[in-house]
């Protein structure tokens, strides 16, 4: 319930990391892995339409593939995930805020990605 919030020592408290299997996807999630590289979102064709509206400000359908640059939208869930991707850009050293988003249904070379 904390994630993506600055406590009072100006600290971002980070999601738990689980271990990427098959085991922890379920249908209707979106999925980031952060490899210390690239920040890549799994994004489910069964992802909740009002949960992709606020992370990315649009339906599934009209989500962009490949490397973009999340919308800064107003609302608390956009400001808590920038908030993570920036401290964990902050963590690894990387100056490269762009994001990699892979669709379910995207082309086979795209899902590889992830």
């Amino acid at each position: 319930e904390q994630c993506g919030e600055v406590n009072e020592q100006g600290q971002v408290q980070l999601p738990t990391q689980l271990r990427l299997s098959s085991e922890v996807f379920e249908r209707f999630g979106v999925y980031l892995l952060d490899n210390g590289q690239d920040q890549i979102f799994w994004v489910s064709a069964q992802a909740h339409p009002e949960l992709t509206k606020v992370i990315f400000g649009q339906p599934y359908a009209s989500i962009s593939e490949g490397k973009v640059q999340l919308p800064a939208l107003d609302n608390p869930w956009s400001k808590r995930l920038r908030n993570i991707l920036r401290e964990l850009n902050g963590q690894t050293g990387n100056n490269h805020p762009m994001t990699i988003i892979v669709k379910e249904e995207s082309q086979p070379f795209i899902r590889d990605q992830f």
